[in-house]
């Protein structure tokens, strides 16, 4: 019996709205006031785009809007609308205070003193990031909690949108941050084993189990490891929203046009 076919992917998209920003997993297009954002279905690890996982803009995209809307009262977010299960209308910012090293490939990692000195922001503005950080990772936690899940860490973008200081891209998804299972962490702890997980850190062993370390071609990413990487997403969100994931199973790229010019996005 052969294995059941793979679910049609998201691996890019052209829209006719002018010059496209691509990165790892989105893709965005300035309409001058707002953004729209396209999380596809690549799955990225070592700095490098693997391949693509079913349904996984899919399940980042809610679970970045279900953190947005419990975390607002926080601090303002960019978030718009959700015209399609995988885009996102943002308000358009600036984002701050990350930058590229000289050499044009990775983050380059900079100090909180390097940030202020360079002018990248000012202190009372990092102050305020600094804060606003904190008071998300607290709230984080403590929903993850209430299902029985340990935040461990995570990674924040923030953005300025006409002086208002704006959380921006996404939020405590399992690309962005690690979820442990609390129920066995003690116990596997006290044994030396490594805790249950939600991210892509199996992804990241296996291919280094493969001799993989970032450097060079990688191997192609096998289905039954996307399909596991696909099951692994549609857990954690469905833990911690409580609710049944049901993907939209339509050809992605027919879709997202359709809906879009629903929205009047496209004409």
């Amino acid at each position: 019996m052969e294995p059941p076919a793979m679910p049609p992917t998201l691996q890019s998209i052209d829209l006719p709205l002018g010059p496209c920003i691509r990165g790892k997993v989105r893709d965005s297009w300035d309409l001058g006031a707002r953004r729209l954002i396209v999380t596809t279905d690549r799955q990225s690890a070592f700095d490098r785009v693997l391949g693509t996982v079913p349904f996984k803009g899919q399940i980042l995209t809610a679970m970045t809007e279900w953190w947005f809307r419990r975390t607002a009262d926080l601090l303002p977010n960019h978030l718009l609308d959700k015209p399609d299960p995988n885009c996102l209308l943002v308000r358009r910012a600036l984002i701050t205070p990350t930058t590229k090293a000289q050499d044009g490939g990775h983050d380059r990692p900079l100090s909180r003193a390097e940030l202020v000195a360079e002018g990248w922001v000012p202190e009372s503005v990092y102050q305020r990031m600094e804060a606003a950080a904190l008071a998300l990772f607290a709230r984080g936690q403590a929903l993850a909690a209430e299902r029985g899940l340990i935040l461990v860490d995570t990674k924040y973008e923030f953005g300025d949108c006409e002086g208002e200081l704006l959380l921006v891209d996404e939020i405590h998804t399992v690309d962005s941050s690690r979820y442990w299972e609390a129920a066995s962490y003690a116990e596997r702890f006290a044994a030396g084993e490594e805790p249950e997980t939600f991210d892509k850190e199996f992804l990241r062993r296996w291919y280094v189990d493969q001799g993989y370390r970032g450097e060079g071609e990688p191997p192609p990413l096998p289905a039954a490891l996307a399909e596991r990487m696909s099951r692994s997403y549609r857990a954690a969100l469905e833990r911690l929203t409580g609710e049944a994931f049901r993907p939209d199973e339509a050809p992605p790229e027919e879709r997202i046009l359709a809906n879009l010019r629903r929205a009047g996005l496209l004409a």
